[in-house]
């Protein structure tokens, strides 16, 4: 049966001093039997007792613990009384305080803190107001949770916080819990990763190319910049209503191996060619580039990628391959008219060596014979005219030797060989000097000339340009022939210099044309084909040919043969 107490009157403070002292008393002689070591005693009945010292050690203890948890968290933190007065903080708003210069007295424990809010009279009183209502409705049980964000800048820091405000106990409307949570790093953050984001756009808005972000199955468009638009002619809005709707636009020849080349890919990145159809029904070619885009992990999650038109490529690409095919047959065409005037002037040289020179060698035989046989019959002026025709039969030999020698040098294979330039310009020169013993002229040949050049043609040449020195010094005393070369290794330029009767230097392009003579044949002799002779095969050889010369000063031939 549970005993019955009544609750004591006024009329009964003797009774309740006399219980007070027997407690006193009481819990004196219990400490004195246990010397002070024992928190709690119990009767044989099994009740238990708690010392009054023990229960002061677990107040205590449980208020150390209550303060190390609320010193440990990062965010700053007041406990309020139901009066708003402060009663307590933890570290992090001390340092706070102390960082900024808001010391105060025991850390603003004691005061009221609804005043700050109450006397903002500022740019932020309205904002101030809305802060202390908030706590206000907080302190007197009417809501369970009051939050706002707000900023607190300095001249040199900008800095935002998260004020929260709960009750101290939800039972009764004892208190409140202030707390301010630092979110300076994350709004930076959010800051910067939005300037970021309004940068690429920016920068995607105005470029030509289609930039994307998606899933790696393709089944999601997180992103896709306007020039898809332009490209595909449908809008944005229908692409991240429909991520799929892009297959419906590939071209149907290319579709079985565009699609698998994303959705396949696995987040290995991808590089690939296709044909899309526009709605209004223009084909335009793409080439799609993907990479994968790693989480934390390092594990693909997202595809980025460019799309770039490659139409006008594309067509540049059809273009060139039908003019190389065009070109193709034009050198097959040109190629076979080549081969059939080779044969016909394989056919002429043949025709010029026999059926020309055939009626030639008569003309000369007979008008030997008549000069033999008949020639004491005739008369000085019939002795002239006779004389006229075979050196005239003898030149038109020479022409014909000659021309037969020019059409072969375009036709004949070569060989090239590294050739002892200057050995082979003394055997020319010997040979010379071998038709005219008893001239006297002084020949200048750099030592060490070489050049990678067919050594048969290469004569032909010498024999031309150094023959031409020998015939036009012929009038000359103190005639001088010089041989040798100057440039660089890389490019060197060889020359014929002499110091013989020259040429106008005005008709100097004239030189090496076919039949082109600068001089009487009164005077020098010759049938005008041997420079042509000596430009085709330089040409032939890669070089170039030149004359320098003035009029009774002599003449410099200059050639170049590449390495």
């Amino acid at each position: 049966m549970r005993q019955q107490f009544s609750v004591p009157t006024l009329d009964q403070p003797a009774e309740i001093s006399a219980l007070i002292e027997t407690l006193l008393q009481t819990e004196q002689r219990l400490a004195e039997l246990t010397a002070g070591e024992v928190d709690t005693v119990s009767d044989h009945q099994g009740r238990t007792v708690m010392l009054r010292h023990a229960q002061t050690a677990l107040r205590d203890s449980e208020t150390f613990k209550q303060a190390a948890i609320l010193d440990a968290l990062p965010a700053m933190i007041a406990l309020l009384n139901a009066q708003g007065d402060i009663v307590a903080v933890n570290a992090s708003w001390r340092s706070f305080g102390a960082a900024n210069g808001l010391l105060s007295r025991d850390n603003c424990v004691g005061d009221n803190y609804l005043d700050a809010y109450d006397v903002n009279s500022g740019n932020d009183a309205s904002e101030a107001s809305q802060v202390a209502a908030g706590i206000r409705s907080v302190l007197s049980g009417r809501s369970q949770r009051f939050s706002i964000e707000y900023p607190c800048h300095s001249p040199i820091v900008q800095r935002w916080f998260l004020l929260t405000v709960t009750p101290l106990s939800e039972e009764r409307a004892n208190g409140a819990v202030v707390m301010h949570l630092d979110l300076t790093a994350e709004r930076l953050a959010a800051k910067s990763m939005a300037e970021s984001d309004l940068r690429f756009r920016q920068m995607a808005d105005h470029i030509t190319d289609v930039f994307f972000l998606q899933s790696l199955d393709s089944t999601e468009i997180y992103y896709v910049s306007p020039a898809f638009e332009h490209i595909w002619g449908r809008s944005c809005a229908s692409l991240y209503a429909n991520p799929v709707s892009w297959t419906e636009t590939i071209h149907p020849d290319d579709r079985h191996y565009a699609l698998p080349q994303t959705r396949e890919s696995g987040g290995a990145g991808f590089d690939y060619e296709y044909r899309i159809i526009r709605p209004d029904g223009e084909i335009r070619w793409i080439q799609t580039r993907g990479f994968p885009i790693l989480d934390a992990a390092g594990e693909p999650y997202r595809t980025a990628g460019v799309c770039t038109d490659i139409t006008e490529r594309r067509q540049a690409a059809d273009e060139v391959r039908r003019l190389n095919a065009s070109l193709e047959q034009t050198v097959d065409e040109r190629t076979a008219e080549l081969q059939a005037a080779n044969k016909e002037l394989e056919a002429f040289d043949y025709s010029v060596s026999h059926d020309l020179r055939a009626p030639i060698r008569h003309v000369e035989g007979f008008s030997a014979l008549l000069m033999e046989q008949y020639g004491d019959t005739l008369d000085a002026q019939g002795r002239d005219y006779l004389q006229r025709i075979r050196d005239a039969g003898n030149r038109m030999e020479q022409l014909v030797g000659d021309l037969l020698a020019l059409s072969l040098i375009s036709r004949c294979d070569m060989h090239r060989t590294k050739v002892d330039m200057s050995a082979l310009v003394l055997v020319v020169l010997d040979e010379l000097q071998k038709t005219e013993p008893e001239r006297q002229i002084e020949c200048v040949v750099m030592p060490g000339l070489s050049a990678n050049v067919d050594r048969g043609q290469l004569q032909i040449v010498l024999e031309n340009l150094l023959g031409n020195a020998w015939k036009f010094t012929g009038k000359r005393s103190g005639a001088k022939i010089e041989v040798g070369c100057h440039g660089t290794d890389a490019e060197p330029v060889f020359y014929v210099r002499d110091n013989g009767a020259g040429f106008d230097a005005d008709y100097a392009s004239r030189l090496f044309a076919p039949f082109q003579r600068l001089h009487k044949q009164s005077e020098f002799k010759g049938t005008g084909i041997g420079l042509a002779t000596v430009r085709r095969i330089i040409t032939r050889h890669g070089g170039k040919v030149w004359a320098e010369g003035s009029v009774d000063k002599g003449a410099t031939f200059r050639f170049t043969l590449p390495l």
